[in-house]
């Protein structure tokens, strides 16, 4: 049997709620609420029996349409290796403009994935605005597949879909370093992973360290804050949340995989060029920015 572990994202607009809800209730569970409002990115996991010799464990990154948390999605949509793209039958705009709006954003980051469009709201005919018929023009220039519904059998069914296209582009494309999964040992422990990494880690913190600062990362709320080392009480926060390096075959627990992908973006994947010239602002001049916030540690 295959085993293979790859990343989605989850995009679109109409309802965050919806959304959300019809991912919770097919996948293994997400990292809260709390983090979700806090970040504008919740993360899931399900196993996906693609065939009877097949098997896909998916992380799937349901990324928030608020403008706010745009700032963020370069890193959100990092190493996925196929989309969902949600809209609601019901709104019109949801449809055109927005889904090539996605698409465009979706592929500048990671290049033409697979996607599937998901369209919700199909049981309020009354209500409906866009005909099935649009949609699957739309889906015959993409190309991609459509499903619409409004239950958890139907976005199950759509991304078991999406799935199966993603294992036969990686046969087809046995060298893509997209769908290459890493090579690390499965029998390495999650202490000595970190470990390897640099990283000291305790329950309730990870700490990262640099030349002239280190990272200090909140493992119950995922915030993440810089020290200087010659004055660790003084720190900026910082408004950026660790992002996972998409897909591993690393074998770990789902409390071991929260963890992970929270000090993930800080050790493997490059922070946005505005957040690093902030970074440098406060360790030569003590200034913050949009991104950072100086602060005292309380005694």
């Amino acid at each position: 049997m295959g085993v293979y572990k790859l990343k989605i994202v989850a995009i679109g607009g109409g309802s965050e709620r919806k959304k959300s809800d019809l991912l919770h209730g097919i996948c293994r569970g997400s990292f809260g609420k709390n983090y979700k409002k806090t970040i504008g990115c919740d993360v899931y996991t399900k196993d996906i029996p693609v065939n009877d010799d097949d098997r896909i464990t998916l992380s799937i990154w349901d990324i928030t349409e608020q403008e706010r948390f745009s700032f963020f999605r370069s890193s959100f949509y990092r190493g996925a290796a196929g989309a969902v793209i949600f809209f609601d039958l019901t709104k019109y705009s949801t449809f055109n403009p927005q889904i090539p709006r996605w698409l465009r954003e979706l592929w500048t980051y990671v290049g033409r994935v697979p996607v599937v469009l998901f369209g919700f709201n199909a049981e309020k005919v009354n209500e409906r605005k866009i005909q099935a018929a649009d949609v699957r023009g739309l889906a015959e220039q993409i190309p991609c597949h459509y499903v619409e519904g409004g239950s958890q059998e139907d976005i199950e069914g759509a991304i078991t879909e999406l799935a199966s296209v993603m294992l036969e582009t990686l046969r087809a494309n046995p060298q893509s370093t997209r769908f290459r999964v890493r090579n690390r040992k499965t029998s390495e422990s999650f202490i000595e992973l970190l470990k390897d990494m640099g990283i000291s880690y305790s329950e309730t913190e990870a700490l990262i360290f640099r030349d002239t600062h280190f990272f200090r990362i909140d493992l119950n709320s995922g915030n993440v804050f810089i020290h200087r080392e010659e004055n660790p009480d003084s720190y900026a926060h910082i408004c950026l949340q660790p992002t996972s390096p998409g897909y591993t075959n690393l074998s770990l627990n789902y409390s071991e995989l929260v963890t992970f992908t929270k000090i993930a973006c800080i050790t493997w994947n490059e922070l946005p060029p505005s957040l690093n010239e902030q970074i440098k602002e406060y360790l030569v001049n003590d200034k913050g920015g949009p991104n950072l916030t100086i602060r005292h540690r309380a005694n």
